[in-house]
């Protein structure tokens, strides 16, 4: 009877304090599944950031690169163009200058030549003077 007793009141407190426990543990390993859930959130949130930057960084040095390059590549046109049309404009200005010079020397040659004609015509006539006056 005793021990009839003491299962029944033991018992009873045995599955309190069993059930307890569970429900204990059952907390604890839902309390740790949360702290491990949000610890790999975390860690998640940091490598997402952390890749983010990295591509920001690689996006934006990758950028600059293609505008260094982009900005040489015009600027070395540009300057080969300017050349180009320095170049032309220089050998337009030196064909213009020796047209210039070649029609002012057959111009001084013309005059040359009609000076001296005249000059003749006035030998002549200074001559056909000379003789009427002999």
């Amino acid at each position: 009877m005793q021990v009839e007793c003491l299962l029944q009141v033991q018992l009873p407190w045995n599955v309190g304090v069993i059930a307890e426990q569970a429900k204990r543990l059952e907390q604890d390993a839902l309390d740790t599944a949360r702290r491990i859930a949000a610890e790999e959130a975390r860690r998640a949130a940091l490598e997402r950031a952390r890749i983010k930057s990295a591509t920001d960084t690689a996006t934006r040095k990758s950028t600059d690169r293609i505008r260094n390059e982009e900005t040489e590549l015009i600027i070395g046109n540009a300057i080969s163009i300017m050349e180009n049309t320095a170049f032309k404009k220089y050998e337009q200005a030196e064909k213009a200058r020796k047209r210039a010079e070649e029609k002012a020397r057959r111009r001084a040659l013309e005059e040359d030549e009609e000076g001296e004609s005249q000059s003749g015509r006035e030998e002549e006539e200074d001559e056909e003077d000379d003789d009427e006056d002999d």
